[in-house]
């Protein structure tokens, strides 16, 4: 009988009086096996999901039957118990999969019979259902409200964690098939008691799935049920607009709003639930539990439906409008965010049907795009590929806000949407594609993020730049002139100078951040940008050299347009990066901030030209020199002191003989730094730039002299002296002879500087610079100090 018809799309056939005893004792057999494979020492979750599916076939076939002295009615019943107790058994913990079995066991029992003009009986004395759950009253209601509220009342509410979190696939099998038969069959199923029945309690449902979602035990089965699940109940809710939707007599004690506009009801409420209130719809965790019951408290109207979704009881952590946990939900935020500024609810449905990964939701019809939500999106059939093509005109907001959530610090936020941008964008070369489509506005929409209230969204928005900025041209950014620091530059100025100057202060800013989260995604930020900056001041094309045996490194395969082009462009980016780094960058508070500054002055001026680095050159000397001592570990001058107090022998200059060699292994190191190289290549142009550049760095050195802090500085400082002195004596040749002269400033400097040096090596860095400045300072200047 159980396959003698199509099962789901037509009724059930009427039993013959001849196989009622013998339906009966099968019924009791499942039952006796369902609890033997269910539970105990003989568990096996093969065989109950085998029973399970046999057992929901069974009860389907049997729901009408002819003789009324047979107890297969009571049979029936010890049948639905057997599987109702599956949820969260023995097995259940095995095979997950079951509780998904059981559930579509159920709706085959409760959708097997209901013709049109048939007529339903119930309890008397029950007007409207019970608030607590009452058994005698479940075992005399039909099967389709008796499922339903038993699933409600009883299952979903238990104490059990194990059993009330099984409930969500089972819970979805039934709200699936509504949605499958209103959304594939025709208009007359509509009609069905079953399907009646659910589409009473959407509503009561779809709150049911957000409070397994957002308990922090569900695992992921459960959570793409619940997904599944509330995508189902917009698509039952948007086939039964505008249809006749007269209530059961059970249940006419329904709230009146389901019946009017539930679909829009439906959607304020997951909008709500998901941190989307009307006063903050901008962030999903806008304002914490706290703040928002002292805004309602303070509210003259009524209390908000929000307190409708009562999640408290199940959640660990604090956060959000509805008390929803700040990293429970964060994948279901962002969508619900992005549906909000697109003014699209059903983009929610849309998102959470892309992000399901689970492989047996595509083995089934009843739980696909099509089934669950039919045409609700844009009157379109809802296959995957068609609400794929629909979003395509939304992606320009949308793909900011993907891109910060696939870097979310909470793992599961992460790993959900990685899966729904694979499937949104096709992953690959065709998300690069989409990416550099939108790419200007992608990055305006982080950079703003990156310094958000949230710290989550904060990480998500560096991480997220991180990953999209390198490899990037001039003309990606925006292109346009260079700019000046200290220039007034709107804020979404749209060239790329402006854009990079934006991206710096992101990385000093989330460098300095006070979570550490923030940082390391700032780290990650800074080495991206590191490399940007870098690409975009190099002035060499990648290219096979067009002559292997020229000396020109910019000399390649490209034509001479794109080689003049790519020079312009680099030295855009020097002249409006380095001014920033040595004026700003260098001057920071945090050391990784400085830090960062200094990698980055070192990869510029690894890479740039001389004519490009020469406005730049006096600022930039007096940075790296000022930087030889601020980079060195303070522990290393505290070892030196340690030393000299320790060691007994004196030389002749009146240190301890362990502290000059611990001053010159200092030096030593001081001197093979990234700096100090950068630092030499900079002296080496400056014996060919302008004189007035060459002039400009005379001050520099005089600062460094008198503002040093460590004498490494002042060490290197001797070195410029001597090095300027040897390359470019022309440098020193100012008029007058007193003190206003930066030559005389910069003699006196080095006199008292290696007067007060107590290191040997220093001092007579500083004595080897004194003599030869003294070849070129005015003799004047030379007779008063040596008077």
């Amino acid at each position: 009988i159980a396959f003698s018809y199509q099962a789901g799309r037509e009724d059930a056939p009427a039993l013959c009086s001849m196989l009622c005893s013998g339906t009966s004792k099968c019924l009791g057999f499942a039952s006796i096996a369902l609890k033997r494979f269910g539970h105990g020492d003989k568990t096996n979750a093969v065989r109950a999901t085998l029973l399970t599916q046999a057992a929901g076939s069974l009860l389907a076939a049997s729901t009408l039957y002819e003789a009324e002295d047979s107890d297969i009615g009571t049979k029936r019943l010890e049948c639905v118990d057997a599987l109702f107790a599956l949820l969260g058994a023995t097995a259940h913990r095995k095979d997950p999969h079951l509780s998904l079995a059981v559930g579509e066991a159920l709706a085959a029992y409760a959708d097997a019979y209901s013709p049109d003009g048939c007529q339903w009986t119930y309890p008397d004395g029950y007007p409207s259902m019970p608030e607590e759950f009452d058994e005698s009253y479940a075992r005399e209601l039909p099967p389709h409200a008796q499922v339903i509220y038993t699933m409600l009342h009883r299952e979903l509410i238990a104490n059990n964690p194990h059993k009330r979190l099984a409930c969500a696939p089972a819970l979805l099998a039934l709200v699936g098939r509504a949605a499958w038969k209103c959304n594939t069959l025709p208009a007359s199923v509509k009609r069905r008691a079953f399907v009646k029945a659910i589409y009473d309690r959407i509503s009561e449902i779809q709150r049911s799935f957000l409070v397994l979602l957002a308990d922090p035990k569900i695992k992921q089965l459960g959570r793409e049920s619940c997904q599944l699940g509330l995508a189902a109940c917009y698509g039952l809710s948007a086939a039964f607009d505008g249809q006749d939707t007269r209530l059961s007599p059970a249940f006419d004690g329904q709230d009146q709003d389901t019946r009017t506009d539930g679909t829009n009801v439906l959607n304020e409420q997951l909008l709500r639930a998901f941190g989307q209130s009307q006063s903050h719809g901008g962030s999903a965790m806008m304002e914490t539990r706290n703040q928002q019951q002292a805004r309602l408290g303070e509210s003259s109207t009524g209390t908000s439906n929000a307190a409708d979704v009562n999640v408290e009881d199940h959640l660990t952590e604090v956060g959000g409008v509805d008390g929803l946990g700040e990293a429970a939900l964060g994948a279901f935020r962002e969508m619900a965010s992005a549906a909000v500024i697109l003014n699209r609810s059903d983009i929610l449905y849309s998102l959470m049907l892309l992000s399901v990964s689970l492989p047996v939701w595509k083995n089934s019809i009843n739980y696909n795009a099509s089934s669950l939500l039919g045409k609700a999106i844009d009157g379109r059939s809802g296959n995957i590929e068609e609400i794929r093509m629909a979003l395509r005109p939304h992606m320009k907001q949308l793909i900011p806000r993907l891109l910060r959530a696939c870097n979310d610090p909470n793992q599961q936020t992460r790993d959900q949407m990685t899966d729904l941008w694979i499937k949104l964008t096709g992953g690959g070369a065709d998300s690069r594609t989409l990416i550099h489509t939108h790419f200007l506005h992608t990055i305006d929409t982080l950079m703003d993020d990156a310094s958000n209230k949230l710290w989550r969204a904060r990480v998500g928005s560096c991480s997220a730049l991180a990953e999209v900025v390198v490899g990037r041209s001039w003309y990606d950014l925006g292109g346009g002139e260079p700019l000046e620091v200290g220039e007034s530059v709107p804020k979404y100025s749209n060239c790329a100078a402006a854009r990079l100057l934006r991206l710096f202060r992101v990385v000093v800013r989330s460098l300095d951040d006070v979570r550490i989260n923030v940082r390391e995604a700032g780290e990650m930020l800074g080495r991206s940008v590191r490399s940007l900056t870098t690409h975009l001041c190099d002035p060499s094309l990648d290219g096979d050299s067009s002559n292997d045996d020229s000396d020109d490194p910019y000399a390649s395969n490209y034509s001479s347009v794109a080689i003049k082009e790519k020079l312009v462009t680099s030295a855009s980016a020097s002249t409006t990066v380095l001014p920033w780094l040595v004026q700003i960058g260098l001057n920071q508070n945090c050391q990784e901030a400085s830090g960062f500054s200094v990698a980055c002055l070192l990869s510029i001026v690894e890479v740039s030209r001389a004519e490009t680095l020469q406005p730049v050159l006096p600022e930039l000397i007096g940075s790296l020199i000022m930087c030889m001592s601020g980079l060195e570990p303070a522990v290393l001058n505290k070892l030196q002191v340690r030393v000299a107090g320790r060691d007994t022998s004196i030389n002749n200059n009146g240190n301890s003989n362990g502290y000059d060699n611990l001053e010159r292994l200092r030096l030593q190191m001081a001197q093979s730094t990234p700096i100090a190289e950068a630092l030499s290549k900079c002296l080496d142009m400056l014996k060919n730039a302008d004189v007035k550049y060459q002039k400009a760095v005379i001050p520099q050195l005089d600062s460094a002299l008198r503002c040093g802090a460590g004498f490494a500085t002042r060490a290197a400082a001797a070195d410029a002296v001597s090095s300027l002195c040897a390359t470019s004596p022309a440098a020193f040749k100012f008029t007058g002879s007193s003190t206003s002269n930066p030559t005389v400033r910069l003699l006196r400097a080095l006199y008292y500087a290696s007067e007060r040096e107590r290191g040997a090596g220093a001092r007579d860095k500083m004595t080897h610079a004194f003599g030869n400045l003294a070849a070129l300072a005015p003799p004047t200047s030379v007779r008063s100090l040596a008077i």
